[in-house]
């Protein structure tokens, strides 16, 4: 599948762009997550995982 993307020119529109990229990955990796058979700590443990390499 080929995906054709023609980025904003403006840098508002690219931030707004950015945004909108990183909140649609975020729902990705949250639905994943809450579909996923483990524990709630187990869940809990992978969300601590993930913001601890990001802060980094």
């Amino acid at each position: 599948m080929q995906v054709i993307v023609h980025y904003p020119k403006e840098e508002a529109a690219q931030h707004e762009l950015s945004a909108r990229v990183a909140q649609c990955h975020a729902d990705a990796v949250i639905r994943y997550i809450r579909e996923q058979p483990w524990s709630r700590e187990q869940k809990l443990a992978l969300i601590d995982l993930i913001l601890n390499v990001k802060s980094k």
